[in-house]
């Protein structure tokens, strides 16, 4: 039997935040995921709300070939529709989805908020604060506990 004693550290006293960083972008590849989730079911609200059909391939970070398509949808009831009722009711996203298409016509122009928003999630000062919030410790190497 062996016993191993290993010291531990918040982000706060960590001597080398940067490895922490580091271990977390490495190994924690699917923190904005719950984001992609709640645009998908905005896509999916919208079509419900004002009909039509939707195809999507969305990732956190832009990738090739990803796009929105919503087609067929009554464009006159979503033109009317100034509450933006239903969908607004699903997520932040649906409603940014909604916000755009109403600016442009384009659903896929919510892609650069969201990737915005995986860089924020994936930036120092992002993983530092879900590193407060979460109480997450680091070993000295900076690996996650």
């Amino acid at each position: 039997m062996r016993i191993l004693r290993t010291k531990l550290y918040t982000i706060d006293e960590h001597p080398n935040k940067v490895k922490c960083f580091d271990w977390m972008r490495d190994n924690m590849h699917d923190l904005n995921s719950c984001d992609v989730d709640e645009l998908i079911l905005g896509i999916k609200a919208f079509t419900k709300e004002f009909g039509g059909t939707h195809d999507y391939a969305i990732g956190q970070f832009p990738m090739r070939g990803e796009f929105i398509s919503i087609t067929g949808y009554d464009k006159e009831a979503f033109e009317k529709a100034t509450a933006m009722i239903g969908v607004l009711n699903c997520s932040q996203w649906a409603y940014e989805l909604v916000k755009v298409m109403k600016e442009t016509g384009y659903p896929s122009g919510v892609l650069k908020l969201i990737h915005q928003a995986s860089e924020d999630v994936y930036s120092d000062e992002g993983l530092e604060e879900l590193c407060r919030g979460m109480d997450y410790e680091f070993t000295e190497e900076g690996v996650l506990i």
